[in-house]
């Protein structure tokens, strides 16, 4: 993830998952033409097929993944979003006063049953008039992350900081 202020006080937050996009499509390519060949040859290689199928199918994932592009443009006081995959783009606009609140929303999966542990998971989110709108595509283990990137979105839009004691930990879909 990358931040970015400017000069005026804009922050541009990106969040770009070019690399795994690319690396997906290479996996994707190697494994069609492996496929293509391993057929042609005939039944004796038609088993590398079918496994050069199933990385194709396990590398697809990688596609639809969301690079996220967020401009807080504090000369406009406007938000200017964007959201990509390899299969579709969304962009938009949102006026400051539509964003009530940036937090950080926790959720908590189970760990291997056999420990028993849990494990929380960490994103910043917008508050909207609309509804949460994910700063990242991406969730972590460490807070801290995700409570830096709250409070820089936070003072770029003009939300008064948050104390430490009244920070809430929210959960979202």
């Amino acid at each position: 993830m990358e931040l970015r202020s400017l000069p005026d006080g804009s922050l541009v937050v990106v969040d770009s998952f070019r690399f795994l996009r690319t690396a997906a499509l290479a996996c994707i390519a190697l494994a069609v033409a492996t496929l293509g060949w391993a057929w042609s040859e005939g039944t004796a290689a038609g088993e590398i097929g079918w496994a050069a199928l199933g990385i194709a199918v396990l590398c697809l994932p990688g596609l639809v993944v969301d690079d996220r592009r967020f401009e807080f443009n504090a000369s406009h006081r406007m938000l200017r979003w964007e959201r990509r995959n390899f299969f579709r783009a969304r962009r938009g606009e949102l006026p400051f006063s539509d964003i009530r609140d940036v937090s950080v929303a926790s959720q908590a999966e189970l760990d291997d049953e056999r420990v028993g542990g849990r494990t929380v998971k960490y994103q910043a989110v917008l508050l909207t008039a609309s509804g949460p709108m994910p700063l990242t595509s991406r969730h972590g283990v460490d807070s801290r992350e995700f409570e830096a990137l709250a409070a820089r979105a936070r003072a770029a839009i003009g939300l008064a900081p948050q104390s430490p004691d009244s920070t809430e930990q929210r959960r979202h879909p």
